[in-house]
């Protein structure tokens, strides 16, 4: 079964950038193929 994750806008930019701080399982979930990621609207314009 795949699972569905809401991205927040840290975990966002951590991942992108390779931060130490974003946890080892939000890595993980971000880094599989297979997992279904939902990105609020919010977040990328936070993102900027």
């Amino acid at each position: 079964m795949t699972m569905k994750y809401v991205v927040d806008t840290h975990a966002l930019i951590w991942f992108l950038e390779g931060n130490a701080r974003l946890g080892v399982n939000a890595r993980a979930i971000l880094a599989d193929a297979a997992s279904e990621l939902v990105l609020p609207a919010i977040a990328l314009v936070a993102a900027v």
